[in-house]
């Protein structure tokens, strides 16, 4: 199978998306489902290393990601976020929006619901995710059982060599370049 795909660099914020960096990806979710031309969008977070042979993770359709290690199920904190917002409690998974993978299809379903909420706040780019999830009734489906397309432990190097794409989030930025030689 043959790939062929092309990237965008997102480095303008602009003010209808709010002033946190992470609120780009709903700016580029919204250009994704309103056009024709690609029929998947791959996000990886700046902080995300590609491996080689991943082309397989195109053959998917619906949305596809993994839960989040260190909030693998739905919690107070995004209760609360959803209680803000005038939505009922939920449980459940919690995915990460670090890497994941979307057809135009599903991106057209959720987008009404992939939108800055009314208040700032940290990593809610992520809540927002979880909650369209919730509020459209979109499957989301693991990459594999063993979180090898978002593995978020590059401290176990070993096991990260295997993995399809290393996430270096939150402390772990330090370890790239255990895969890569370069210096943080």
């Amino acid at each position: 199978m043959r790939v062929g795909a092309d990237y965008q660099l997102h480095t303008q914020r602009s003010t209808q998306e709010g002033k946190r960096p992470e609120w780009q990806k709903l700016a580029v979710w919204q250009a994704f489902a309103a056009q024709d031309h690609y029929r998947k969008l791959l996000w990886l977070d700046a902080d995300a290393l590609p491996m080689p042979s991943l082309e397989d993770v195109f053959e998917r359709d619906g949305f596809w990601a993994e839960p989040d290690q260190g909030i693998m199920q739905i919690d107070e904190r995004f209760n609360a976020f959803l209680s803000r917002l005038g939505d009922p409690p939920a449980s459940g998974p919690y995915y990460n929006s670090g890497v994941f993978l979307v057809d135009l299809a599903t991106a057209r379903t959720m987008a009404p619901w992939m939108k800055v909420p009314p208040f700032e706040e940290r990593f809610y780019d992520q809540n927002v995710l979880n909650r369209a999830l919730l509020r459209t009734g979109v499957q989301a489906q693991r990459f594999s059982e063993n979180a090898r397309y978002n593995w978020m432990a590059p401290q176990f190097p070993d096991a990260a060599r295997q993995c399809k794409i290393i996430h270096f989030s939150g402390d772990a930025k330090g370890l790239v370049g255990q895969f890569t030689g370069a210096r943080p």
